[in-house]
């Protein structure tokens, strides 16, 4: 990635952007090796509703790429990955009551 295009993405993930914080949180954790910077966007990404961004948090649990296998934060951040997948599919069938019954299910 040309510096240009990074300083570009870094101004937009700083506005909010999740797909830019997601592109950005991946640049510094496979290209610099930088596992805090990384991942420090990766979950502002996620945060924000970008929600790849916990499927590769946790690979990178999982894995133990650069830091040490953690089952606990890869199984937490795995399950966080299917309940968007969940909750997408199912407010296609459903609309607005699947979201309804997981905060009701979650208080």
């Amino acid at each position: 990635m040309n510096e240009l295009k990074l300083l570009d993405l870094i101004e937009e993930a700083k506005m909010g952007d999740s797909e830019s914080q997601y592109l950005v949180g991946g640049y510094y954790l496979f290209e610099k090796k930088d596992f805090l910077t990384g991942c420090y966007w990766l979950k502002l990404s996620y945060e924000n509703g970008f929600e790849k961004a916990s499927k590769v948090l946790a690979a990178v649990y999982n894995e133990g790429y650069l830091v040490k296998t953690n089952e606990k934060l890869a199984r937490h951040w795995y399950l966080k990955s299917r309940l968007s997948f969940y909750k997408t599919e199912y407010n296609k069938a459903f609309g607005e009551k699947f979201d309804r019954y997981l905060v009701n299910k979650t208080k």
